[in-house]
């Protein structure tokens, strides 16, 4: 008579045990380095650098903005980046830049938690100038109140979000009427800059430590020859 306990266990083999590789110095110290590359940081390293230069030029000097920009390349491109702060009173109405052109260029899908794989970008969708706008600052606005900085609460960011949809409108209106108003396109109010800073922050922990997955649309590599410099 078979035990039907017995006959339930199943019968353990221990395990071989393998006999540990023989690297080389030089094997091991490359093996080690990268196990050390296939970890993702935890946290951002801190380094030293000097500030970028930040320009104020004065509505005389930035009349012409690439006239401006050659004028200071030689100080400034030394550093590999600058700040430019417009005038009070400068407009991206006033330039070149066609808001109401019916134009529409490219733009590239971007994975920020997916920088640093060297991923490459798949194609997004196309916008006119005006329509790009509108869904940049749609993103801005969700990113925002799903995200909104410490000491801040959904509903204050919300608030906030009005007040500046009303300044577009009010500039917008004012350059429809052709009226001379003191509402300018590029002022850039205290919660404005802070917000901007706020994302900039995001920006890094993502493409840095992966806090997030998400993905953007970027219109870079536009030929101004055919759109627009920006200025």
């Amino acid at each position: 008579m078979v035990d039907s306990e017995k006959a339930a266990k199943r019968r353990r083999i221990k395990p071989e045990k393998f006999s540990e590789l023989e690297l080389s110095n030089r094997e091991e110290e490359l093996f080690q380095q990268a196990v050390a590359n296939s970890r993702w940081e935890k946290s951002l390293p801190k380094y030293e650098i000097d500030q970028a230069p930040v320009y104020y030029p004065t509505v005389e000097e930035f009349a012409d903005p690439l006239a401006y920009v050659e004028r200071i390349r030689s100080e400034a491109e030394m550093y590999g980046i600058c700040k430019i702060v417009p005038p009070k009173g400068w407009s991206m109405q006033s330039s070149s830049l066609d808001w109401d052109s019916p134009k529409r260029f490219p733009t590239k899908r971007q994975q920020i938690h997916r920088l640093q794989e060297s991923v490459p970008y798949s194609e997004g969708k196309s916008y006119t100038i005006k329509e790009y706008k509108n869904m940049a600052d749609t993103f801005k606005q969700r990113w925002l109140q799903n995200h909104p900085p410490q000491g801040k609460s959904s509903n204050e960011i919300s608030a906030e979000i009005d007040v500046e949809d009303k300044k577009e409108a009010d500039t917008e209106k004012c350059h429809i009427l052709n009226k001379e108003s003191s509402v300018t396109d590029n002022n850039i109010t205290d919660n404005n800059a802070d917000d901007l800073n706020y994302l900039e922050e995001w920006y890094w922990k993502i493409a840095d430590q992966v806090a997030e997955e998400i993905s953007v649309e970027y219109g870079n590599d536009i030929d101004i020859d055919e759109f627009w410099s920006g200025f």
